[in-house]
């Protein structure tokens, strides 16, 4: 029998994060209230994304917005859109793996 590899789910594209905007603007959240939280990967894949109208992406003020978001890069495993940002606390941080330490060889 030959062994299947799960592979992990494609990361979404800026096509993907903005439907999940429209969609939660058609349920009655403002764009300025929600925020967008991405992996480090796939924030350095939108500001990479060469399809995307220069006008999709500001830094103004400091931080980066996509179509009026604001994006928060890194802290969490999977992005997702943060409706509410107020109301929700944030994703807590991944674990941090520690080595063990290198035993000291003394001679």
């Amino acid at each position: 029998m030959a062994k299947t590899e799960k592979y992990p789910p494609p990361a979404p594209s800026a096509v993907g994060f903005r439907l999940w905007i429209e969609d939660a603007e058609r349920e009655g959240f403002a764009r300025d209230v929600m925020a967008l939280r991405l992996t480090l990967r796939d924030a350095a894949a939108l500001r990479r994304d060469n399809n995307l109208p220069v006008e999709d992406i500001s830094y103004a003020g400091g931080t980066m917005r996509f179509l009026g978001v604001e994006v928060i890069a890194g802290g969490v495993e999977r992005s997702s859109l943060d409706r509410a940002p107020d109301l929700t606390p944030p994703p807590p941080a991944a674990p941090v793996k520690k080595k063990p330490a290198k035993p000291k060889i003394r001679k």
